[in-house]
């Protein structure tokens, strides 16, 4: 499960440690539910993330930092309130039907975006901003991808994670600078590592793709290889992968006699329905039915 349910307000959810061994570098919650309010609710503990809150449902919500209200919104849906690092007495008040998207950057991530993009590490703990309620179009659809993780299934799941969450960070230090900086490359070097990049995909559809694998396959930080990849190809190395996949379904459904699911977990799908909803995403019709109009 990549969307945890946050049981207690504001709280990061555990690490996931993928199939490959590595930690997933982004934990992604989801705080929702109703009270007769206003409800006071409060964080205690320190976390060094920087935090994004999606607003879901229109409700009235309010932020206050040592007793000082320093937010208060939620009337929009879709309203983004990033905060820094956090040390403790965080106090909200709600009340009615929530639903918030939350996304956890933690420092670790935040230090490879600035390692990739040939930036000055600073010592420290950084952090961008305090608290800022943020209107900016590629950060918002960058957050609203977040919403789709649940479509992808656990093989593509890690890797579309991955990929929207450096793409986040790296926009998030671009808007603390004013501005997006460029990173020069060799593009022979690029355009190479892309190449192989594809070639490992393909080699390896039946199973879990990371983009931390790439990475290695390449030797492109993973920022700068999925900048690259989706310049050469259009698309995220995410959504290639699963594009891929589907594509490669179609010749097993078309060319044998395979049940579905046995062609679903064939390409590393752990269900039926995963296989199904991932391959009307992309066909627009079931694999049952493409199969008997394709024959």
């Amino acid at each position: 499960m990549l969307v945890h349910d946050e049981t207690q307000w504001r709280a990061r959810p555990a690490t996931v440690t993928l199939s490959n061994g590595r930690d997933l570098q982004v934990s992604l919650s989801r705080w929702r539910g109703s009270c007769d309010g206003p409800v006071e609710v409060r964080a205690d503990d320190d976390d060094d993330s920087h935090v994004l809150t999606l607003v879901q449902r229109r409700v009235r919500q309010e932020l206050l930092i040592g007793g000082r209200r320093v937010w208060a919104g939620g009337e929009d849906p879709d309203a983004m309130l990033i905060t820094g690092p956090r040390q403790g007495g965080w106090r909200g008040m709600i009340g009615g039907r929530f639903d918030n998207l939350r996304i956890f950057l933690p420092q670790n991530l935040l230090r490879d975006c600035i390692a990739s993009s040939g930036r000055r590490q600073q010592p420290g703990s950084i952090c961008l901003f305090e608290t800022a309620e943020v209107e900016d179009e590629g950060l918002r659809q960058l957050a609203l991808a977040f919403k789709a993780a649940d479509i992808y299934d656990g093989m593509a799941g890690p890797s579309f994670v991955e990929g929207i969450a450096l793409a986040f960070g790296s926009r998030l230090i671009a808007l603390h600078e004013g501005g997006m900086a460029k990173v020069h490359d060799n593009t022979s070097t690029a355009d190479n590592a892309v190449h192989r990049a594809i070639d490992y995909i393909e080699a390896h559809l039946g199973e879990a793709i990371y983009l931390s694998q790439l990475s290695d396959v390449t030797g492109l930080p993973r920022v700068r290889l999925a900048a690259k990849f989706k310049a050469a190809t259009g698309r995220p190395p995410y959504a290639y992968i699963l594009d891929r996949r589907i594509r490669r379904a179609q010749d097993l459904l078309r060319q044998t006699q395979q049940p579905v699911v046995s062609v679903a977990l064939a390409l590393g799908f752990s269900s039926q329905a995963h296989f199904s909803a991932a391959f009307h995403k992309i066909t627009g019709t079931s694999p049952a039915l493409w199969r008997r109009q394709a024959s």
